[in-house]
């Protein structure tokens, strides 16, 4: 890491943000049109930032490769949220008028989401501080980058008097980094997916990690 450098996401690095979660979720499995994923993409992204109120980047010289975002329960909440969701609702309205197959990545969106609740709301424990997004560009992937970001984060939230956090994955991501650095399955949910109309299931899990 000693050649990275890390700080806060850039305002102006928000294109980068959607670059780089594109490698995680890219919706090609739904269609070829770009357009469609682009718009995916976006709309993803701008949830992703309305529901956080911490980011942390990493940069190799002006690259973006590698970021946090989070909702730390202790900070407040940024007025940019709403800017966020309007973005949110104009791609999702983009999604549901556009064709079939983007109507499915909405409704596979949604489903998802909805699983999201389940699964919190079947735990009944009180978690509040949430990882919201946490990717590093493949090409930098097992460089120890990944765990620099959380143990740089674990740091934030203890200085806030916080010791445990929760996050929700699935087996498109790559969840076994989640097993093998310290943090415990708590539940799982199994959701109906149809890319490209043919129904596929993609097992959801919710994580949580207590800080030492």
């Amino acid at each position: 890491m000693n050649h990275f450098h890390t700080q806060a996401l850039k305002k102006e690095d928000f294109d980068h943000l959607q670059s780089l979660s594109g490698h995680a979720w890219g919706y090609h499995a739904y269609t070829d049109n770009k357009s469609i994923k682009a718009h995916a993409v976006k709309m993803d992204a701008h949830i992703c930032r309305a529901l956080s109120n911490y980011s942390l980047a990493v940069y190799d010289n002006d690259k973006l490769i590698g970021v946090i975002l989070a909702n730390v329960s202790t900070f407040s909440k940024s007025l940019q949220r709403f800017k966020h969701y309007f973005y949110v609702f104009l791609h999702g309205l983009y999604l549901k008028c556009r064709s079939r197959a983007s109507r499915n990545i909405l409704k596979d969106l949604r489903q998802t989401e909805k699983a999201y609740r389940e699964l919190l709301k079947e735990t009944k424990l009180p978690y509040k501080d949430e990882l919201v997004l946490f990717v590093t560009h493949p090409d930098y992937q097992g460089q120890g980058i990944g765990k620099a970001l959380i143990a740089a984060f674990e740091n934030t939230l203890k200085k806030e008097n916080l010791r445990s956090y929760f996050l929700f994955t699935d087996t498109a991501c790559n969840y076994g980094f989640y097993d093998h650095n310290g943090f415990y399955r708590i539940s799982g949910k199994t959701v109906k997916q149809t890319p490209k109309d043919k129904t596929q299931h993609l097992e959801i899990f919710l994580y949580t990690k207590t800080i030492a």
